[in-house]
């Protein structure tokens, strides 16, 4: 009998089991892909996602840290651009199927037992324990963490939680001499794909460029992505990947994310940004909680947890989100005339500010923001 079973190894998965593994808890990591394995993900980390990973988690970065980016280019419809460096925001990038092993090999030095290329079939809750079948096996836990992203077989067999799908499409091309890169600047485009961004973010042997849309009814992703990688000049580089990926946006305001002996994580729980689908930090956090909550066996305090700290600002990004995608033109006139918008945003993305100081700052200035929130 384990003391928790944890399906999905991503960075949600990985940091609960750490945690757990820590306290000398019995733990079984499962994962239904044979690791390492490719991740579609811009791959940069956050200052707040950067922290958790060496204050709480203790992890030894340096070997999977590629550059570090410290300059932005806001470009509107491929022209209008506003050009922003910093000297307190530098966003590390790194490969994520890189980063995610790095995390799973953390947690087997914890003694937690490590089952890949292991498909869950079906999960069942009997007296107080829980029953996990495999494709190769069945395990017995006392408690149930479910890190298995979008797709989270946890979140269809024991919740209910209103979420919505947004899609992503993204390609790694190799960086070539004829690359004129710039490895310390990323560029984010809008105006190109109805409520949504397209980016490129430079690692040290790859460019990550991909668009996604925050709209679930938006059809022909592949066709923006592919006009998006001609109008910036790669359209005659082959990918060396390509991969599309779901973005789950949790809708519901105050969700119980625990039942029973069963909690839910990261972006199997929906909880990503809705205005630029930052989705590591949150996983990270999360799993950090979710081994809390078993350790203390007070499964209550995880849910609270989430609604306090995270729920109020995934609101106020997604209220943001919307007045953005849906007013580009305006926005980018007043992201023309007040660089500081594009600045504080980005700050907030960083973890150097909230949604709410955002906010606060632009309804104060800017009457477009009170008007749409009247």
């Amino acid at each position: 009998m384990y003391d928790a079973i944890v399906i999905g190894a991503g960075p949600a998965g990985a940091a609960c089991a750490i945690s757990l593994g820590k306290e000398g808890k019995k733990v079984l990591l499962i994962e239904k892909h044979l690791l390492p394995r490719y991740k579609a993900c811009g791959g940069g980390l956050s200052q707040k996602s950067y922290s958790i990973l060496k204050e709480n988690l203790n992890i030894k970065l340096e070997q999977v840290l590629e550059n570090g980016i410290d300059e932005v280019d806001f470009i509107y419809k491929y022209k209008n651009n506003v050009h922003l460096a910093f000297d307190y925001i530098t966003i590390k990038m790194c490969m994520r199927q890189k980063l995610d092993y790095l995390l799973v090999q953390e947690a087997q030095k914890y003694g937690i037992h490590l089952k890949t290329a292991e498909k869950v079939v079906d999960l069942d809750q009997d007296k107080g324990h829980i029953i996990v079948k495999t494709d190769k096996s069945q395990y017995n836990g006392k408690y149930l963490v479910g890190a298995d992203g979008a797709h989270s077989i946890v979140a269809s067999k024991f919740f209910n939680i209103n979420k919505k799908r947004a899609m992503a499409v993204e390609g790694e091309i190799n960086i070539t001499p004829d690359l004129k890169v710039d490895k310390n600047r990323m560029e984010l485009h809008y105006g190109i794909i109805p409520h949504g961004y397209g980016w490129i973010f430079p690692k040290e042997k790859v460019l990550s460029i991909g668009i996604g849309s925050f709209s679930p009814s938006l059809k022909g992703l592949n066709k923006y992505y592919y006009k998006f990688k001609k109008e910036i000049g790669l359209g005659g580089h082959q990918e060396l990947i390509l991969k599309a990926h779901p973005i789950p946006l949790i809708k519901e305001k105050n969700p119980v994310l625990h039942t029973g002996h069963v909690l839910l994580t990261g972006d199997a729980a929906g909880l990503v940004d809705p205005l630029c689908g930052e989705g590591i930090y949150y996983a990270l956090q999360t799993g950090i909680w979710a081994a809390n909550a078993i350790i203390n066996n007070n499964l209550q305090e995880y849910s609270a947890m989430i609604q306090k700290r995270i729920l109020p600002e995934l609101r106020q990004a997604d209220i943001l989100a919307r007045l953005i995608y849906n007013a580009l033109p305006v926005i980018n006139r007043l992201v023309n005339s007040d660089p500081l918008i594009a600045e504080n945003l980005l700050a907030v993305v960083y973890g150097k500010g909230t949604y709410k100081d955002l906010f606060r700052y632009l309804i104060n200035k800017y009457s477009i923001f009170r008007q749409a929130l009247s």
